[in-house]
C-alpha cells in the first residue's frame, strides 16, 4: 500500500468514527429535545453533575440533598425527564414494565460492562444468553424451597448471634444499623461459601487476611464508592479514566487502594473453599452450585469467574439487606402504633416461649410483611433508576418513541411515591398493603427491580428480614435514641441555627428483653382490657449486679429507689405463682444439673430441696433459679436444644426481673426471718449467675453482694437458719475457689464464719467436707493476706491430721482401665468424697 494511501486512511477512519458518533448524538438529541430537562444542563452533562453544580453552597456534605430526592422533585413537573445527553428517567408503572419486564427489549449497557472488565457475574452480565446460563445455575440455591430446607438453619443461627450481642448490651445504647450489617455479612458469607468470619462474636468487621487485619465493610464500600463516582463520567471509558483519576486525585487513589483488600479477601475465601471441596468436604452452600451441576458433574468454571460471582454475592447480599433492616426498625420506632400492632400479630400467631421463630411460621404473617414492604417502598435500598439501553431499532415507552442506544431507567424512589397509587406517600402506613389495592401497588413496587433481571436474592432477603424482625420485635423493647435534630429536610432547624451537621440517619437503639405474652383466647379478646397493678420493682434504676442492688439498699435507709425509666413498663408484674412450662423445665434443670453442684458438700442436698420449695411460692426465688438454670443451659456444651445459645436472652430476662424483685424485697427483709432467708438465698443464686455470665470480669464483684448482705444483717453460721446455713456454705465455697484462682484474700475470712463443729452423726461426710473447706480458707488467708510461713506449716499439719482421721467411707474404689485410653476411674460411694479428696491437694 502506498504511503500516501496509508496516511489518508489513518486520517479518514477517525473522522468517520467521529462523524458517526456525532450523527448518533444529533439523532438522539433531535428525538429527545422535546422532553423536559431534569436540570438546565442535563442536555449537555449528566444530571448527576448538574445537580452537584446547582446545589446551594449552604448545605454541608452530610446534609446534601439526596440525588434521588432531587430527581423526584423534578419529576413533579413531568413523568419523563431528560437526565443526560442520551439518558431518560421515567416515573410510571407502565414505563417500569416496558423497561424491566420479562418481555423488554432493553439490555444492560456499558455501565455494567465497565463494572466487570474481566470475568462477568450474574449481576453485571450484559449478554442475555450468558446471564440466563448463570441465573439458571444459581436458581435452585436462591429458590424459596431451598431457603426453607437448608438456608433457614444458617440464618436462624446468625439471628441467635444478634440476640446474644443485644443480650450482652441489654439496657444500653447500641448502633442497630451496624449490628444488622454484621448480621447480614455473617449470614451471606455462610450461605454463599460456609465461611465463618466471626463478626457477630467480636462485634466488629475485622477479618484476618493473611498476616494482617482487614475491615471488611469499610474495604468493600471504599472500592464501590470510588467506582460509583468515577463511572458516572463516561462508562465506556472507565478503563481509561480509572488510572488517570488514581494519579490526579488523592480521594480516588485512597479509596481504590483501600478497596483492594476486599478483592484480596475474595481470592482467599474462594481458594479456601475450593481446597475444602478438593479434600472431599461436602458443604451445603451456594458455592456448590458453581462447582457442579445437579447431577454432581463438575462445571469447570475458572477461578476468576468464581471470584467474580462470590464478590458480587457477598457485596449485594449484605449491604442492601442491612439497609432494609435498619430502615424498617427506624420506621417502627418512629411509629409506635405500627410497632404495637406488629407485636400483637406476632404474639397471637407464635407459640409462647418462641424466641427465634421458623420462617414458615412468619412468612405468611400479613402485617409483618406489610411492615417490611412499606419500609422498602419509602426507602428502597437501591433508590435510583437501574440503567437499561434501548435496542438499536428504538422502542416506544409511555407513548414516546425512544431512539436506540438511549439510557433509560425508572427510579424506585419516585415510582414508590406516586400519590395516585400510594396516598400520602411520605407516611409510613403498613396498613395500605392490607387493602384491596395490593395488585395495583405491586405493579409500582420495584425494590428488587423486576423481570428476568430482577434480584435473584429476593427470597433470601425476605427470610433474613422476617426472622430477625420477628425475633427482635417480639422479644425486645426498643426506642429510638433521643437526638437534638427535628429531622426536617434537607436540614433541621436546630442544626441550621447552630451550624451543625445533620446526622439524621444514625439509628441507635437501646433494647431490653421482654416476655412475649401467651396467645389470647377468644374469651380474653372480648373481655375488657385492664391494666396490671403497678409493680414497685419496676420503678428501680437499672442495676448491673446484686452488689449494686444491695449497696443501694444499704444507703437508702430502707426506702425504695427513686423511679426512673428502667425497666420498661412492658415487662409485666410477676403473678403470685407464675409456673409455666418454661419455668418448670428450668426448675428441673436446676434440680438435676445445678443443685448437686451447689450442694457438693451436703449429701442431704438441703439447699436444693429448700430452694425448689421456695421457688413454688416466691417469685423472687423462682426468677433467680430460672436465671441461673437458663445461663447454665446457654453455656452447656451438649444441650438438647438445637440452638443452646438461645437460652442466653432467657437467662438475662429472668435475671433482670429477679433484680427488680430483690430491690423491692431488701427494704423489708429485716422485718421477718422468712424475708431475710429469701433475700440471702436469691442473692447467692444471682451471684452464681453473675459468676457464669461474666467470666472475664472481676469475679470478686459478683460475690460482694452476698458478702455485703451477710455483714449488714450480721449473719454467720451461729445465727443462721437451716436454709441460710446451707446458702452460707455455698457462698463460702465460691469465695474460697475464687480466692485461690485469683490468689487473693477472702471476702469473708474464716475467722468470721462462726462455724460450730459438733459431734459426728449420720451426716459425718458433711462435717468432714466442711471442715477441710474451713481449713483451706484459713490457708488462703494465711498465704495471701498474712504471708506467714510458720502459720502455713501449722495449718498444713491440721490438714494432714484431718486426712488421717477420715472414715473408711471416704475411700474410693479404683476401676482399672474403665475410662478411655485405658485410664483408671475412681468411684466414691459417698458423693461428697470426690470433691473433698481434691481440696487437700489445693492446700
Amino acid at each position: 500500500m502506498p504511503f500516501s494511501t496509508a496516511i489518508l486512511l489513518s486520517l479518514t477512519i477517525p473522522i468517520i468514527l467521529i462523524l458517526h458518533r456525532f450523527s448518533n448524538y444529533i439523532n438522539i438529541h433531535l428525538h429527545l429535545r422535546h422532553i423536559p430537562n431534569a436540570t438546565p444542563l442535563t442536555h449537555l452533562i449528566p444530571s448527576s453533575f448538574s445537580a452537584i453544580f446547582l446545589t446551594p453552597r449552604t448545605h454541608t456534605p452530610l446534609s446534601h440533598p439526596h440525588r434521588s430526592s432531587l430527581l423526584h422533585a423534578a419529576h413533579q413537573r413531568a413523568p419523563i425527564l431528560r437526565t443526560g445527553p442520551r439518558s431518560l428517567s421515567f416515573s410510571t408503572p407502565s414505563a417500569a414494565a416496558a423497561i424491566y419486564g420479562h418481555a423488554t427489549p432493553c439490555a444492560k449497557g456499558p455501565l455494567y460492562t465497565a463494572l466487570s472488565p474481566g470475568h462477568t457475574n450474574v449481576l453485571h452480565a450484559v449478554d442475555r444468553g450468558v446471564h440466563a446460563t448463570k441465573r439458571r445455575r444459581l436458581a435452585h440455591g436462591f429458590s424459596l424451597r431451598k431457603a426453607e430446607q437448608s438456608w433457614e438453619a444458617k440464618v436462624r443461627g446468625k439471628v441467635a448471634g444478634v440476640v446474644r450481642a443485644l443480650d450482652a448490651r441489654a439496657g444500653g445504647a447500641v448502633d442497630f444499623a451496624r449490628w444488622v450489617n454484621l448480621f447480614t455479612v455473617e449470614a451471606v458469607a455462610d450461605l454463599v461459601g460456609s465461611w465463618r468470619l466471626g463478626c457477630l462474636e467480636r462485634g466488629d468487621d475485622e477479618v484476618a487476611l493473611g498476616d494482617r487485619k482487614l475491615r471488611y465493610i469499610t474495604s468493600m464500600r471504599a472500592g464501590n464508592r470510588a467506582t460509583a463516582h468515577a463511572i458516572l463520567w463516561v462508562p465506556e471509558w472507565f478503563g481509561v479514566v480509572k488510572p488517570v483519576l488514581s494519579v490526579v486525585s488523592s480521594f480516588y487513589r485512597r479509596q481504590w487502594r483501600e478497596g483492594q483488600g476486599y478483592g484480596e479477601l475474595i481470592k482467599m475465601l474462594v481458594k479456601e473453599r475450593i481446597e475444602r471441596a478438593e479434600r472431599g468436604e461436602v458443604l451445603d452452600d451456594m458455592f456448590r452450585f458453581m462447582l457442579e451441576d445437579k447431577g454432581g458433574k463438575p462445571l469447570g468454571l475458572d477461578v476468576e469467574e468464581l471470584e467474580a460471582e462470590v464478590g458480587v454475592m457477598l457485596d449485594a447480599g449484605s449491604d442492601t439487606t442491612a439497609i432494609a433492616l435498619a430502615n424498617v426498625m427506624y420506621f417502627l420506632l418512629k411509629n409506635p402504633s405500627a410497632f404495637a400492632r406488629l407485636r400483637k400479630e406476632l404474639d397471637e400467631s407464635l407459640p409462647a416461649g418462641t424466641l427465634i421463630p421458623a420462617y414458615s411460621s412468619v412468612m405468611q404473617l400479613s402485617y409483618l410483611r406489610a411492615c417490611l414492604d412499606e419500609s422498602l417502598r419509602i426507602i428502597p435500598p437501591v433508590s435510583f433508576g437501574l440503567s437499561r439501553i434501548t435496542p438499536p431499532e428504538g422502542m416506544n415507552i409511555d407513548g414516546h418513541w425512544i431512539p436506540g442506544g438511549t439510557t433509560v431507567g425508572v427510579p424506585a424512589y419516585t415510582l414508590h411515591r406516586d400519590p395516585s397509587i400510594f396516598p400520602d406517600p411520605e407516611e409510613y402506613r403498613p396498613e395500605r398493603w392490607l387493602g384491596d389495592k395490593t395488585s395495583e401497588m405491586n405493579s409500582a413496587f420495584i425494590p428488587f427491580s423486576s423481570g428476568a433481571r430482577g434480584c435473584i436474592g429476593r427470597n433470601i432477603t425476605y427470610m433474613e428480614q422476617s426472622v430477625l424482625l420477628a425475633t427482635l420485635a417480639r422479644s425486645a423493647t426498643c426506642r429510638a435514641r433521643r437526638i437534638k435534630c427535628d429531622e426536617s429536610r434537607p436540614r433541621c432547624k436546630n442544626c441550621e441555627k447552630k451550624s451543625l451537621d445533620c446526622k439524621q440517619a444514625n439509628i441507635i437503639v437501646p433494647c431490653n428483653w421482654r416476655e412475649p405474652p401467651a396467645p389470647s383466647s377468644r374469651a380474653r379478646v372480648t373481655a375488657t382490657p385492664s391494666s396490671p397493678p403497678p409493680n414497685p420493682a419496676q420503678t428501680a434504676s437499672a442495676p448491673a449486679s446484686t452488689w449494686e442492688v444491695i449497696q443501694h439498699s444499704q444507703h437508702s435507709t430502707h426506702t425504695p429507689p427513686p423511679p426512673t425509666t428502667w425497666p420498661p413498663s412492658t415487662i409485666p408484674s410477676p403473678p403470685p405463682n407464675p409456673i409455666t412450662t418454661e419455668s418448670a423445665t428450668l426448675l428441673r434443670t436446676y434440680q438435676h444439673g445445678i443443685g448437686p453442684w451447689m450442694d457438693v458438700l451436703d449429701h442431704a442436698r438441703r439447699y436444693t430441696r429448700a430452694v425448689l420449695r421456695l421457688a413454688l411460692a416466691s417469685p423472687l426465688i423462682l426468677r433467680a433459679v430460672c436465671a441461673l438454670a437458663a445461663k447454665h443451659l446457654s453455656l452447656a456444651a451438649a444441650s438438647p436444644s438445637p440452638l443452646p445459645s438461645l437460652h442466653a436472652p432467657l437467662a438475662a430476662r429472668h435475671y433482670g426481673e429477679a433484680l427488680q424483685l430483690l430491690i423491692a424485697a431488701l427494704p423489708h427483709d429485716h422485718e421477718d426471718a422468712r424475708g431475710r432467708e429469701a433475700a440471702l438465698t436469691a442473692t447467692v443464686l444471682l451471684g452464681s449467675y453473675e459468676l457464669l455470665a461474666a467470666p472475664s470480669a472481676d469475679y470478686a464483684k459478683h460475690l460482694r453482694g452476698a458478702h455485703t448482705l451477710l455483714r449488714a444483717r450480721g449473719v454467720d453460721f451461729r445465727r443462721a437458719s437451716s436454709l441460710e446455713e446451707a446458702g452460707l456454705w455455698v457462698f463460702a465455697r465460691q469465695d474460697v475457689a475464687m480466692a485461690v484462682a485469683e490468689r487473693r484474700g477472702l471476702l469473708w475470712p474464716a475467722a468470721r464464719w462462726g462455724v460450730r463443729w459438733g459431734g459426728v452423726d449420720e451426716g459425718e461426710e458433711d462435717v468432714w467436707a466442711r471442715k477441710v473447706l474451713w481449713l483451706l480458707a484459713r490457708v488462703v488467708q494465711c498465704v495471701f493476706v498474712d504471708g506467714g510461713e510458720g502459720g502455713v506449716e501449722g495449718l498444713l499439719g491440721e490438714v494432714r491430721g484431718w486426712r488421717d482421721g477420715l472414715p473408711g467411707s471416704f475411700e474410693g474404689l479404683r476401676l482399672k482401665g474403665a475410662l478411655a485410653e485405658g485410664l483408671d476411674e475412681v468411684w466414691f460411694p459417698v458423693e461428697t468424697a470426690g470433691a473433698v479428696e481434691a481440696l487437700p491437694g489445693i492446700c
